[in-house]
């Protein structure tokens, strides 16, 4: 049992390994920086009419 775990952390150390060496080598640290923007909802037209028939 332990050896099997001992196994898949070392399988994961090593993706990360591999994952972090192609981010660097791709320039990701530095260019490919997340924008981060907000999109405000547009104000919703209301239909009291249609709302208020529907309810009662």
């Amino acid at each position: 049992m332990w050896k099997g775990i001992a196994i898949c952390l070392c399988l994961l150390v090593a993706q990360l390994t591999m994952l972090s060496w192609i981010d660097h080598r791709l320039g990701g640290s530095e260019s490919a920086q997340r924008q981060v923007t907000s999109v405000q909802a547009p104000p919703r037209a209301r239909e009291d009419d249609d709302d208020d028939a529907a309810l009662g």
